[in-house]
């Protein structure tokens, strides 16, 4: 069998094929793992990965960490060396251990020989392979970035042995040696293995094109190998080498629906009960006109090629999602659906409120239900993101169908250097037109630095974990007595900044460059604990917060896991909370253990993906547990 799997999100797109029991798989983007569990595509099963641009490190990284934890030896990555050099720059952060990456520039195995042409373009060109931004942005330190073309030859398929064909005479030990065409003597004669045999077919080579520039070398590489399937991440491609070349061209499509189906009845079903809760947008199509040897490919559709029309045939997913998307809603008619998903965008509960978007409240590895860590505080002038998981950028415009939040972005905080809460920070600069402060730990600062943006400044936080070690060194077990201390002066023991927002960071007790932040926005004080066990530091620094956010990765009952881990349970972040005196207490960080909704016992409130806190505001406790009741969607999560 030989399939071709297409996947894509607003994110980017991804091409894996299959044939035997290999899968290779070209090009990733930021959200992969979450949407193959959505497509049922098994990551653990891909063989080689192809990288087309540097776009795909940060999904890479998320994938061998992956990877490595299911305890996967080796993998395969073809790339270029510039590539490969920022690749390996995450090593100070996200360790392999034990597991080793194979970076070549070619490929070749009993399936397959792919070559890779690789090819420089302007950095500052806009990339419309994702859907992101019309930002062009000058803050590069290098203009030029590498894209690469790969070219797929499938080696041909055996044919098939007509064994109605075979002398009954000749005895089947033989068979083996007619497979392989070899003569052979029965009896006095001789028979030869090809007369048995279908004759091989070959596939054809196949290019798979990634290309936003320079399109006249690309003209000239295609016109001298002459492919006969031509795959093209962008329309543009196609309508470059459309009037020089004849093939049979596939465009992977956009993918301008809603992505996580999964989740989005859960969602629809919530913003009908209360507006913060924000239902994912689909995106307006753009027309684009193509040649008549075109065949447009959907996310999650695959072609298989048929060996006996030899060509590729196009199979269609079956659970297509409607662009308009009031098809799923359990909840309101189709035109009070559409009507809801308009105003969710535009209303504002109060003008110019502080609010708190969560972008991911998953842990470690995403889940169709939840991302990795990203949180957004916004103001009428200002905004900040309180870690920047993979994903983070498109996660915003799934909640606001745009990203011109990132217009008002001031600062970016990066808890700890663990990847499920760094790997969107690229994607996020990329984005922005203006300088922001970057606030974190020393271990991924080069790793930013190697994708050649350098519209941020870097402000270390490694010496609050100096502070914290102080600390903990004088107070021990300082929580459950915090009250009935004599006052203590946190401010010997925290970072102090004084920029757009005035900020506070001390060290948090998780690993070696764990930190929490709180951020006064005027008379608003916002908490975010990052990932922690629970700290009396954290605790004191967060004194009369208006907002804690705090993690939650496991329920009280494992305690042990906890600690181990050097996490927090749903009775750590409470207690961490009470000792604060703060007003509201948000819980993130949740297990995947328990994807959907999450049951409250009132004193926190439990966070789901594209949430949307109103500082001050009432949340609708019983309505909300109502309705995972009702659906039977609820974890109890104590």
């Amino acid at each position: 069998m030989i399939e071709f799997k297409y996947l894509a999100t607003r994110s980017g797109k991804s091409l894996v094929l299959s044939i035997g029991n290999k899968k290779y798989m070209f090009d990733l983007f930021e959200g992969l793992q979450r949407y193959c569990i959505e497509a049922g595509v098994s990551l653990s099963k891909i063989s080689v990965l192809f990288l087309c641009t540097d776009r795909s490190i940060p999904p890479l990284v998320g994938t061998y960490l992956t990877l490595r934890d299911i305890r996967r030896v080796s993998l395969d990555i073809v790339c270029d060396i510039i590539t490969k050099e920022i690749a390996e720059s995450a090593s100070s952060f996200a360790d392999l251990m034990d597991m080793k990456m194979n970076y070549m520039s070619s490929y070749s195995d009993e399936y397959v020989s792919v070559e890779m042409v690789s090819n420089a373009f302007c950095s500052r060109c806009i990339d419309h392979t994702c859907i992101q931004t019309n930002i062009r942005s000058d803050n590069h330190k290098h203009n030029r970035s590498m894209q690469n073309w790969y070219f797929l030859d499938i080696k041909p398929i055996r044919g098939r042995l007509m064994a109605d064909r075979i002398p009954k005479e000749i005895p089947k030990y033989m068979y083996s040696m007619l497979t392989r065409r070899e003569t052979i003597q029965h009896n006095g004669k001789e028979y030869n293995g090809a007369e048995y045999m279908e004759e091989d077919v070959s596939v054809g080579l196949i290019a798979i094109i990634y290309c936003i520039q320079n399109y006249e070398e690309l003209v000239i590489e295609i016109c001298n190998k002459q492919p006969r399937y031509i795959f093209c991440f962008q329309a543009e491609t196609i309508n470059a080498l459309g009037s020089c070349f004849h093939a049979q061209y596939f465009l992977l499509e956009d993918n301008c629906s809603v992505e996580y189906r999964s989740l989005y009845t859960i969602q629809a079903d919530l913003n009908a009960i209360y507006r913060d809760f924000l239902v994912p947008l689909t995106i307006s199509k753009d027309t684009c006109i193509l040649n008549k040897d075109t065949q447009m490919l959907h996310s999650r559709d695959a072609l298989m090629y048929n060996k006996s029309s030899r060509c590729f045939s196009r199979c269609y997913d079956e659970h297509v999602f409607i662009d308009t998307i009031q098809e799923t809603n359990t909840t309101n008619n189709a035109e009070e659906s559409i009507k809801t998903v308009i105003e969710h965008v535009l209303y504002k509960p109060r003008l110019f409120c502080e609010s708190i978007l969560f972008l991911g409240t998953g842990c470690a590895i995403p889940s169709k239900y939840r991302n990795v860590s990203v949180i957004l505080y916004e103001s009428e002038n200002k905004a900040m993101l309180l870690d920047c998981g993979e994903d983070a950028l498109f996660q915003m415009h799934r909640a606001y169908g745009n990203i011109d939040v990132l217009k008002k972005l001031k600062a970016i905080f990066i808890s700890h250097s663990h990847a499920d809460h760094v790997l969107g920070i690229v994607s996020v600069l990329r984005a922005l037109d203006h300088s922001v402060n970057v606030f974190g730990p020393t271990s991924i600062k080069p790793f930013i630095s190697k994708f050649g943006v350098e519209n941020y400044r870097y402000i270390e936080t490694n010496h609050a974990k100096v502070l914290e070690r102080k600390f903990r060194k004088r107070y021990s077990n300082l929580l459950n007595d915090l009250q009935h201390q004599d006052p203590i002066i946190a401010d010997d023991y925290v970072l102090k900044f004084s920029t757009e927002f005035e900020i506070s960071i001390c060290g948090a007790d998780h690993c070696s460059d764990s930190c929490g932040i709180q951020i006064k926005d005027g008379k608003i004080s916002v908490a975010y604990s990052g990932d922690s066990k629970a700290s009396a530091l954290f605790a004191l620094m967060s004194y009369n917060s208006d907002v804690m956010i705090h993690e939650a990765t496991f329920t009280s009952d494992q305690a042990g896991r906890a600690a181990q881990t050097h996490h927090s349970t749903v009775s750590d972040a409470i207690g961490v909370f009470k000792a604060s005196n703060s007003n509201t207490l948000l819980l993130t960080h949740f297990s995947q253990r328990y994807p959907k909704g999450i049951a409250s016992n009132g004193e926190w409130i439990p966070c789901i993906d594209l949430f949307r806190y109103i500082v001050g505001s009432e949340y609708p406790m019983d309505k909300v547990h109502e309705y995972y009741r009702n659906t039977g969607i609820i974890d109890e999560y104590k």
